[in-house]
């Protein structure tokens, strides 16, 4: 093993920045529109509050040093990762649903 440098200490320090804002908004918004997808329901405005989410927790847990390249691989990489994500919890909600235990759809005198 070596020793690391100054500089390589900051770059895997972590810190905060807007590549990982972008990658952060990148993967709340695949998710928010794969459990839409399925589920039927979603909004601009729960889109848009998704991805703000998404952004400001990316912002303030990225890491420095990353390069335009890897941020845009990696929010590639994080909007197919909360797509696929949001979309299996959408599945699973309507599994739920369809076996009966939805007391929140109209008709069922349950709301």
């Amino acid at each position: 093993m070596r020793e690391l440098t100054i500089k390589e200490m900051e770059i895997t320090s972590g810190a905060f920045g807007p590549p990982g804002a972008i990658i952060g908004g990148a993967m709340a918004a695949g998710g928010y529109i794969g459990h839409s997808v399925v589920t039927g329901s979603g909004d601009v405005k729960g889109l848009i509050g998704s991805i703000a989410l998404g952004a400001a927790t990316g912002f303030f847990t990225s890491p420095v040093g990353v390069t335009a390249m890897e941020t845009g691989a990696a929010a590639i990489g994080a909007t197919h990762l909360g797509f696929y994500g949001g979309l299996f919890g959408g599945m699973v909600e309507r599994g739920v649903d369809a076996a009966g235990t939805n007391y929140n759809e109209a008709g069922t005198n349950y709301n």
